[in-house]
């Protein structure tokens, strides 16, 4: 028998039920508000917020394997985002400023969170709040997700492939 481990692909259901909780947290502003204050993984893992998007991962078929403190940290992402669009997360860091050819997110930022190791999910967290600040708190929050809680070597190279075809 395989395990199966938590994702958020496209038209999977865990992306699905991401989705119908981070609409929910336009009603519970005080959950969001709580995952946005949150300074550690440890204090998003104390929110109530986070324990209703645990609760929908865990109720969804076939019971997926799921790594709690990488949902916390899509958690507390996901709190941040004001609207999901675009193509990937790195495509948006890449693209150009509207009338410039300078990239949204300078080269070196860019760097930097990619030097994030697999096990380092607090400081991951502190960079990617900065750079959602830095994108307008608008992102592709599916590939986000994704991103956030499959962050390896393999989510690296992908940003760092994404984040180049879009530089100028």
């Amino acid at each position: 028998m395989s395990v199966s481990y938590l994702n958020f692909k496209p038209e999977s259901p865990e992306l699905s039920g991401l989705y119908a909780w981070w609409q929910g947290l336009e009603e519970d502003r005080g959950g969001r508000a709580a995952l946005r204050r949150a300074r550690s993984l440890e204090e998003v893992a104390f929110s109530p917020a986070y324990h209703d998007l645990l609760h929908r991962m865990e109720r969804l078929e076939g019971s997926p394997r799921i790594q709690r403190e990488r949902l916390a940290l899509v958690a507390a992402l996901a709190a941040r985002v004001e609207r999901s669009e675009g193509e990937s997360v790195a495509h948006q860091m890449g693209a150009p400023v509207q009338g410039s050819k300078v990239s949204r997110i300078s080269t070196l930022r860019f760097n930097r969170i990619l030097q994030v190791d697999d096990d380092e999910l607090g400081l991951l967290l502190e960079r990617l709040r900065r750079l959602l600040d830095q994108l307008g708190r608008t992102v592709n929050l599916g590939d986000l997700a994704a991103s956030a809680y499959g962050w390896s070597s393999d989510t690296r190279k992908r940003w760092a492939r994404d984040y180049y075809r879009s530089a100028s």
